[in-house]
């Protein structure tokens, strides 16, 4: 959405709206979705129980006007658009569209910040994840910050001179630029999500690199068990973005090594072995009281699962029984006890 907003300003500047005037209001325009996505980046991250949340949609909702008005508009007649800008969108709608874009942006850059207060780090691969979505934040955060700058001046200039700001070539192309560069920044960062082991280089690397020559002489047994021991003192298992690729960052060894690691140490491979974890959190949560307002599902997500079907297909596998039947009996042993 950030490359198709920075195309329609590059069709601006560069004359061809002018020259192709039924351009003009095409649907890809969309800079009130920016705020409320990256705050639902952060929300999923932060809670991965809430990926499944249908309340969320709710913050679509506002985007979702804007989205509908330019379909509505966008392949319409160059008459109708062009009454459309001068009665309408010059007058009150373009200064509306601006408002409506910094408010959203102030209450979700609040809610973003709050959240990360709220879900502040208890294990390190937390703190790393913590840092780049804070990263994330603050660069958006710039951004808009240059662009309230720059239509501050504009409103000055449109009251007192009749000049537009955005119109002026060379003087919007600091903005245009620094736009383009923080757009390439936040896509660098987004892309993070599917190739995650660019987020988490934990200080563990450090302490790994400093034993690493004592470790190249230890037997397999040694080295597996430091393997389990960093996994289970940081939890890692919980991060639903720990591949191998990223496991093998943090140990700062290469994948074929800590997976062959996991083959010749346990019989398994690497999803049976963190998997394993997972279900064991999975089942400690569902006799505890402090997680009986959670759904299965939800408890599940938090322990690390990123879906539903992997879940329910592993817990039946480890376990031999699904997990609503596992939650029944385990609570029933549980109260036996009693």
């Amino acid at each position: 959405m950030g490359g198709l907003t920075l195309t329609n300003t590059m069709m601006a500047h560069t004359g061809i709206l002018s020259t192709f005037k039924n351009l003009y209001f095409l649907p890809i325009y969309y800079t009130w979705w920016f705020s409320p996505l990256i705050y639902l980046i952060i929300r999923t991250k932060l809670v991965s129980s809430e990926s499944y949340s249908k309340k969320n949609l709710l913050h679509l909702v506002i985007p979702s006007i804007q989205t509908v008005f330019y379909f509505s508009v966008g392949f319409r007649s160059y008459e109708f658009k062009s009454w459309l800008y001068n009665e309408v969108i010059s007058v009150w709608l373009g200064t509306f569209g601006s408002a409506v874009n910094f408010a959203l942006i102030i209450i979700y850059g609040i809610l973003s910040k709050k959240l990360l207060y709220d879900y502040r780090a208890t294990a390190e691969w937390q703190e790393t994840r913590n840092k780049w979505l804070n990263q994330l934040i603050n660069g958006y955060l710039v951004l808009i910050s240059i662009e309230f700058i720059y239509t501050l001046i504009d409103i000055v200039l449109t009251s007192q001179f009749q000049i537009n700001l955005f119109n002026v070539s060379w003087a919007s192309f600091p903005l245009d630029l620094s736009r383009s560069l923080i757009w390439l920044w936040l896509a660098w960062n987004g892309l993070k999500v599917w190739f995650p082991e660019h987020i988490y280089r934990t200080k563990a690397e450090l302490e790994i690199n400093v034993k690493r020559e004592k470790e190249s002489n230890q037997d397999l047994f040694s080295q597996l068990n430091a393997l389990k021991q960093l996994i289970e003192e940081q939890k890692l298992y919980l991060n639903p973005d720990l591949t191998l690729s990223v496991l093998a960052e943090t140990v700062s060894r290469s994948e074929k090594e800590v997976s062959l690691l996991i083959n010749e140490g346990l019989g398994k491979n690497y999803n049976d072995f963190i998997n394993s974890y997972r279900v064991e959190e999975v089942k400690f949560r569902l006799v505890q009281p402090e997680f009986s307002h959670q759904t299965i599902l939800s408890i599940a997500l938090d322990s690390g699962f990123n879906s539903k079907a992997t879940f329910n297909r592993v817990f039946k596998i480890m376990t031999g029984l699904n997990p609503s039947e596992y939650a029944k009996k385990a609570l029933e042993l549980k109260s036996q006890k009693k």
